[in-house]
């Protein structure tokens, strides 16, 4: 139970305030390609902690994600001020802080997951109380966080799509993905959890009007790829 609580507080508490603020400062189609570099992380966690060996699959693997990351970060010169130069500088740092945080989060919850009975009910109890004590913690913070109470102040739309976004994300999606550990190995589930690049990059360009540039394109591409290579072959 500490364990989980801790996974939700440091993922769903400060990786996801971070994964926001990247999307706010740098877009949909930069952002979430460069927040899903998580697995990358976890590997590194993986060898440094457990002492897992690194093959070639996996160093070639890291080098693609690190070109991706490069792709997605930069512009043409005659596109950027220094201001929003620098602009795009901290979006991208944001965003790696981000996957650094996941990368510890799933890792907490790797642990619950693997120690537990691991049915699908217990999978549903755990997603619940990883949620339910981040609003908890919230709740009892929010007169020191948010002094004007400025939450209470959001739309009606703004609520339900939060609403929304919530249950499918950290609420269907999390626990689809302890269950897929149960029907195919990590290895294999977690990569396939990382390809949200690019369905966030199609998102962008239709529903957002991002531009869509020859770099935010492969360099998503990159990043998954990089992502199958370290955990699949």
């Amino acid at each position: 139970m500490i364990i989980t609580i801790v996974s939700g507080v440091i993922g769903l508490g400060i990786a996801d305030t971070l994964y926001m603020l990247g999307l706010k400062i740098i877009g949909v189609s930069r952002a979430v390609p460069l927040a899903s570099t998580y697995p990358l992380f976890g590997l590194i966690w993986a060898i440094g902690l457990l002492g897992q060996p690194l093959s070639y699959s996996a160093i070639t693997g890291a080098v693609i994600i690190l070109l991706g990351i490069w792709l997605l970060s930069r512009k043409n010169d005659a596109e950027l001020t220094t201001h929003k130069r620098k602009t795009v500088i901290i979006g991208v740092a944001v965003s790696l802080s981000t996957a650094v945080i996941w990368s510890v989060s799933l890792t907490l919850m790797n642990v619950v997951v693997s120690s537990s009975s691991g049915d699908l009910g217990t999978n549903y109890a755990i997603v619940t109380l990883r949620i339910a004590s981040l609003a908890l913690l919230f709740t009892a913070f929010s007169p020191f966080i948010d002094k004007r109470h400025g939450f209470l102040r959001i739309s009606k739309k703004a609520t339900v799509v939060l609403c929304l976004g919530g249950l499918i994300a950290n609420g269907l999606g999390w626990i689809l993905m302890n269950y897929s550990f149960l029907l195919i190995p990590q290895t294999i589930a977690v990569p396939i959890s990382s390809t949200s690049p690019l369905f966030a990059a199609l998102t962008g360009f239709l529903l957002f009007r991002e531009k869509a540039t020859l770099w935010t394109i492969l360099g998503a591409i990159s990043v998954v790829t990089g992502i199958v290579l370290i955990f699949i072959v």
